[in-house]
């Protein structure tokens, strides 16, 4: 979700797929200085079957990531990318578990080489902080939801970089930045 007392001067609704526009995953709202883009990446499914749709859009987010930010810079919130990154974001380990395996991590990765910084692990670099627990099998934890920016905010623009795990209502907990001016 995105609040602003800032009028948008656009809000783009979708990535221009229909395949996944269909589901109602991405919301872009521009700013005189940013675009926020809100997005709700697919799961693989328990038996892995929507692993290449998930692919499919993760490559088509990030086109259209990398276009909007040859115009000006980006802030992308998935409060569901439904990726652990490395094993530090992660209680357990499994490559056949949706979110572990080895094709979506080296896709999250990839992609912030592209030039987009997850903002909680560039300001708490070791710390081990999960945003979603099972509710069945609580000790299973993982680090999937990010508000990752792009490369422009680098450098003290981001203030803060947070997971509120103290604010409960769901298996995931909230993410959030604070931009400096």
């Amino acid at each position: 979700m995105t609040l602003t007392k800032i009028r948008p001067i656009s809000v783009i609704k979708g990535l221009g797929i229909r395949e996944f526009d269909a589901e109602g995953r991405v919301i872009t709202v521009e700013l005189n200085d940013l675009y926020i883009v809100n997005a709700y990446f697919p799961r693989a499914g328990d038996d892995l079957s929507r692993l290449s749709f998930k692919i499919s859009f993760c490559t088509a987010i990030e086109r259209f990531l990398i276009d909007l930010r040859s115009r000006k810079p980006v802030i992308a919130c998935g409060g569901d990318f439904n990726i652990a990154r490395d094993r530090v974001d992660s209680s357990f380990w499994d490559e056949k578990h949706p979110g572990l395996t080895p094709e979506e991590r080296a896709w999250l990765n990839q992609f912030l080489k592209e030039g987009f910084i997850d903002t909680f692990r560039e300001l708490h670099p070791s710390a081990k902080v999960f945003t979603w627990r099972s509710y069945r099998e609580r000790w299973r934890a993982m680090r999937i939801d990010y508000c990752i920016v792009s490369e422009e905010l680098r450098g003290g623009k981001v203030a803060k970089a947070e997971v509120l795990s103290d604010v409960e209502g769901s298996d995931h907990v909230p993410v959030m930045i604070e931009i400096s001016t």
